[in-house]
């Protein structure tokens, strides 16, 4: 799960999957997420991410379940499963230029007989009988709607094909393969569909729905209603997760991520859980390329190692107690400080005496930038809550 900057701080939680490479013997090898849980709050088998996935988790939104892991299939079979979308999106756009190709005359015809001129579609109202007026209606209107059913729904595949849309960033399998091509090894991000959505808004309390129902029942206004339900809806969670989420995170994730699922080639991994997010494919794909021709500004860049993210789960799960230390800290401009104590936190801290080191190296850092440690946990309502310390 990824805690990018801004509203939301860094921290990245992974399910270590067992995966076996496809196309090969190798035993099955635990993809490591971390050492150690950066929190108790984190619900299992969930650990924070590796500072090294930071770069690629924070170009993820937080309102989805992502899965990630690496497509060693033959490039020959990625090709060929790429070219049934493609003919079948052909097809279907030369169905629709058809379709134009006989709409258009049949419309400006109909549009003609709207403003008087003579046309075959024209009626005479005073000699048609009722029955024959409500038919031509009825015709006409149904021949209308037949028609924006057809390029509003059926048009909608080749489009977004193309073009992609809002839900997939507008990226789609055309830019995915005009920009990577076919490789050997390629990196499969797919994305839950609306099943997880729930898990990340804040589900509404006994107060929020009676405060609702009192508003409803008043009438007060439309506005303020339908700006209570919208407020009461789209709350950003920061409650923990039941035994059913978590339950029903398992249950979708953990049959999608079997040796038997990953030895396909992306395209076929499409079901009515997940989807290929092609932004996010494209992003781990210029986050691990090293530009040759620019080794000085290649050094700066953001790196990433695709073997990181092979056969993980990423989950995005909110900690206040964190996240107000995180804005303590950008607020007072020690926002490396931060980024420090996450390292810490996941590799350095074991035992008791790991711990009270960790703090004292928390506090000579500090120090250093003019901020007294115990003024900043008391701003943050002490240090209960806080992993490691």
């Amino acid at each position: 799960m990824a805690r990018t900057g801004g509203k939301r701080q860094l921290k990245a939680a992974s399910v270590p999957t067992k995966q076996k490479t496809a196309g090969s013997d190798k035993n099955p090898s635990t993809v490591q997420a971390s050492i150690a849980p950066l929190g108790s709050a984190l619900p299992e088998p969930f650990t924070p991410a590796a500072p090294s996935l930071y770069p690629f988790l924070s170009t993820l939104p937080h309102d989805h379940v992502f899965l990630t892991h690496l497509d060693r299939t033959p490039t020959d079979l990625k090709r060929y499963v790429f070219l049934v979308p493609c003919l079948l999106n052909l097809l279907i756009i030369l169905g629709l230029c058809v379709r134009i190709y006989y709409a258009i005359p049949t419309y400006v015809q109909q549009i003609s007989a709207i403003f008087g001129y003579d046309s075959p579609y024209k009626v005479n109202v005073a000699q048609e009988s009722t029955t024959s007026l409500i038919g031509t209606v009825f015709e006409r209107t149904f021949l209308l709607f037949a028609d924006y059913a057809l390029f509003s729904l059926l048009g909608s595949w080749p489009r977004e094909f193309l073009f992609g849309s809002v839900r997939s960033r507008f990226a789609g399998p055309v830019e995915w393969r005009w920009t990577l091509g076919f490789r050997d090894v390629e990196v499969i991000v797919r994305r839950g569909r609306k099943w997880d959505g729930p898990l990340f808004v804040q589900p509404r309390s006994e107060d929020d729905q009676q405060q609702q129902q009192t508003q409803l029942s008043s009438q007060t206004s439309a506005r303020s209603t339908a700006s209570s339900k919208s407020k009461s809806s789209g709350k950003e969670r920061t409650t923990p997760w039941n035994s059913d989420e978590i339950g029903t995170l398992k249950f979708k994730s953990s049959p999608a991520m079997a040796p038997s699922k990953l030895s396909k080639t992306g395209y076929l991994l499409l079901d009515k859980d997940y989807d290929l997010d092609f932004r996010a494919i494209l992003d781990a794909h210029r986050l691990a390329i090293v530009t040759e021709s620019s080794p000085s500004t290649s050094e700066e860049r953001p790196r990433l190692d695709l073997n990181d993210i092979d056969g993980c789960v990423f989950v995005y799960y909110d900690d206040p107690k964190v996240e107000r230390f995180k804005q303590a800290l950008v607020d007072l401009k020690c926002r490396d400080v931060f980024y420090r104590w996450i390292e810490i936190v996941q590799f350095e801290t074991i035992d008791e005496q790991q711990r009270r080191k960790a703090l004292t190296e928390l506090k000579t850092l500090l120090e250093a930038k003019g901020v007294a440690l115990d003024t900043l946990f008391d701003d943050i309502g002490g240090v209960q809550g806080l992993p490691g310390l």
